[in-house]
């Protein structure tokens, strides 16, 4: 039984390859899985043995959201037309149910009982080390579905989502496992008692599965933001009364006592519109336990000029905000070249490239210090995002994805 309450069929599948055709296998399995998603299914877990082994040459969970989508995805005719593909390339295939563990979030339902140093070591076995972040405007139903299917660990609504947090519950109902947060509610304008009984609310009916980001927004944005500090401890407060637990919670920080804040009363930081030197800092500053998950702004595009024409309309308006300024400063980036957000700065914010690039930007986060990071995909007018969310599983390996090869032909343009 899924979270979402909806029955799930889940198949444990070996393959044997005729000898000499193991590279036939998993070129085969690489098209017909990528099917699932049309069926409702995904891939849970997908592993390859080792050269030599005896046994089986691939293992896969996959599951569906019902049999019916088994039962289709079976009989797609794409699938059906690669009979004489599939019996040149695999000996023998085992297919069995199984029932599928599925742990809460936090891994147990008393919370209460919890640490926050457990829920965050549950947080990190769970979601893994990349997720994806987009604006609220452009997240759907699709793009979250999509995103579990692939295998990245969350997906994060960005803007200022109002505080019945619909569009979060939304995303909830499309998905069975993948993790769903804010990123995030604003204080100022999303009364925190509110944002507390929607919280409970979905917490009922998607339990363990959403974790509340809040933070602070642009003062120049806000009339009433003049003690962003304060604010955040007040908000705090009346979640904690209310009854939305520490282990739920994560912060939006830049500042130095905005992070200690989010470290001591929270999950941990999530900051945006950072370079690794920031997640760096953070990391010292805070220490190993709390987490960090910074969000990546994105480009699948090799040609330094489109890459930077495509991201510069995006990332302009932050190098201006003074949360944003004063904390590339606080690094010691140059005001000049901050202000004039030029090509050296949407670099040094910002990862495009080929394949290898874009995984090395992501993982730069990573070998900084965060436990989790958040892809922003910037995608070109006309493209769909979810091809890209396709191209970017490949790239890092994640879920089923399979990493392939650094082909610069496989880019999007």
């Amino acid at each position: 039984m899924g979270q979402t309450g909806r029955v799930t069929v889940t198949f444990l599948v070996a393959l044997w390859a005729h000898p000499g055709r193991r590279a036939a296998l998993h070129a085969y399995e690489d098209a017909v899985l990528a099917l699932l998603p049309d069926h409702g299914g995904r891939v849970v877990s997908r592993v390859i043995t080792p050269g030599g082994y005896e046994g089986a040459q691939e293992a896969q969970v996959i599951e569906f959201a019902d049999r019916e989508g088994f039962e289709s995805y079976m009989n797609d005719p794409r699938r059906v037309a690669r009979t004489a593909e599939r019996d040149a390339a695999i000996a023998h295939t085992e297919m069995i149910e199984v029932e599928q563990a599925q742990p809460l979030l936090l891994g147990r339902e008393d919370e209460a009982k919890m640490t926050l140093e457990e829920a965050r070591d549950a947080f990190r076995a769970k979601a893994g080390r990349y997720g994806l972040w987009r604006r609220g405007v452009d997240m759907t139903p699709g793009f979250a579905a999509a995103a579990e299917a692939h295998g990245f660990g969350s997906v994060w609504v960005g803007g200022s989502p109002p505080a019945d947090l619909a569009a979060v519950e939304s995303l909830l109902d499309a998905t069975a496992r993948i993790i769903v947060a804010t990123g995030i509610v604003n204080i100022w304008t999303a009364e925190a008692a509110a944002v507390a009984e929607s919280f409970h609310r979905i917490e009922a009916a998607h339990p363990g599965r959403f974790l509340l980001g809040i933070g602070a927004g642009h003062p120049e944005n806000q009339a009433g933001a003049v003690r962003p500090y304060s604010g955040l401890v007040d908000y705090l407060d009346v979640l904690d009364r209310e009854g939305v637990p520490a282990q739920r919670i994560v912060l939006a920080a830049l500042g130095d006592r905005s992070l200690r804040l989010a470290g001591e009363r929270t999950l941990g930081a999530h900051p945006y519109f950072v370079p690794p030197e920031h997640t760096r800092h953070a990391r010292d500053l805070i220490g190993s336990s709390p987490l960090l998950i910074p969000e990546q702004r994105v480009a699948l595009e090799i040609r330094p000029e489109s890459a930077r024409e495509l991201l510069r309309p995006g990332m302009k308006p932050y190098f201006r905000l003074k949360n944003y300024r004063d904390n590339l400063l606080r690094l010691g980036f140059d005001a000049a070249a901050v202000d004039a957000a030029g090509d050296d700065m949407i670099d040094r914010i910002a990862v495009w490239g080929e394949g290898a690039k874009v995984k090395a930007g992501l993982d730069a986060q990573l070998l900084a210090g965060a436990d989790h990071v958040l892809a922003q995909l910037v995608v070109p007018e006309g493209v769909d995002p979810l091809v890209q969310v396709d191209e970017l599983a490949r790239f890092l390996g994640v879920g089923g994805a399979m990493s392939t090869p650094d082909d610069p032909d496989q880019l999007l343009r």
